[in-house]
């Protein structure tokens, strides 16, 4: 099944509140997503950790998958931070 990525517009303006090095990184965990066999229609979490000076960045997507509208929607961009060795 072929899905068509798509930010719902809440998550759209949480992915661009992440800085430009983070939304690249999401970007690449959503395509990992597409290529990844998924329920026809489901809700999906996925989260990824990302380590750059010292900080441990972690992004949690939320997802809808439809394959009768063959869209992976992301409904939620979450973020948070805590400093590596902490």
């Amino acid at each position: 099944m072929a899905l068509t990525p798509e930010f719902a517009p809440d998550a759209e303006s949480q992915w661009l509140a992440l800085d430009v090095e983070l939304q690249e990184l999401t970007l690449d965990e959503i395509e990992v997503l597409l290529h990844r066999p998924l329920a026809s229609t489901t809700l999906l979490y996925h989260d990824f950790v990302h380590d750059a000076d010292g900080v441990r960045h972690y992004v949690f997507l939320e997802a809808l998958v439809s394959s009768a509208n063959q869209k992976l929607t992301i409904i939620g961009v979450n973020y948070l931070t805590r400093k590596i060795g902490s």
